[in-house]
């Protein structure tokens, strides 16, 4: 049976009957891969500890009509520390299911990969969970390639007010001229429109310096995950759990 090895997050896995499980993932060259974890449910599988929640394995998988599956593998980062801490949790979660929703099977997509795996490491180190998930929520906008016009309108390409409307099915700013047109839209201050176009633009190294308040990183947490159910049309559920912390 012809296989292949991929370095591969888990995004998440459920139960297939009473012994096995499904397994996704997002690998750096394969895009989204769908796995059958033999026997993964037994108290002594081998295969159990390859698959934990966000954890980063190098693995080995056998192709399959349907369904690929787990041969072996090896835990390149276990991501101990995020799996054992709530707010981690939340937060991983949140970024792990938007993966999903992006990632294809079969389609190499290389900067949603190291997107996740940058969050994931910077939460394991301990950096603050909302500064991590405001960079992620900007960042993966960017990454689908539908980040909004925030400097002009994105009608005319004319100058904007203070607080003008996001326009979610625009992708972008409009002016008081296009915006008379009808329809509604989600104010943002130009502070905010400042903030995130820095948080698009910065290296990662640079995220621990960035300087914003914790009340703006939050708002714009709300936002692009507005923008990016639109974006994708549809839920992300895990988002509830961000909705509790607050």
């Amino acid at each position: 049976m012809q296989g292949y090895t991929v370095d591969a997050i888990v995004l998440g896995r459920s139960n297939l009957g009473e012994r096995d499980r499904l397994v996704t993932l997002i690998s750096r060259d394969r895009g989204k891969v769908r796995a059958v974890v033999r026997g993964a449910n037994k108290t002594n599988s081998k295969l159990a500890g390859l698959i934990q929640p966000f954890s980063r394995s190098r693995l080995d998988l056998w192709s399959g009509r349907s369904l690929d599956g787990l041969r072996s593998g090896e835990v390149l980062e276990s991501f101990r520390r995020l799996r054992t801490d709530f707010d981690g949790i939340a937060y991983a979660s949140c970024m792990a299911e938007i993966t999903g929703y992006i990632a294809q099977e079969g389609e190499k997509d290389e900067p949603l990969y190291l997107l996740l795996l940058t969050c994931f490491r910077a939460l394991e180190r301990g950096m603050d969970h909302v500064r991590v998930g405001a960079f992620f929520c900007v960042r993966v906008i960017k990454v689908l390639g539908v980040f909004p016009v925030l400097d002009q309108c994105v009608v005319c390409g004319g100058p904007v007010d203070a607080g003008a409307p996001l326009r979610f099915s625009q992708g972008g700013l409009t002016c008081a001229r296009c915006r008379a047109s009808g329809g509604l839209g989600t104010k943002i201050s130009a502070h905010l429109c400042r903030l995130a176009e820095n948080l698009r633009d910065i290296h990662p190294r640079e995220l621990a310096g960035f300087r914003a308040s914790r009340e703006d990183l939050l708002a714009l947490t709300e936002l692009f995950l507005d923008y990016a159910e639109f974006q994708l049309d549809r839920r992300v559920n895990s988002r509830s759990f961000l909705d509790i912390l607050g």
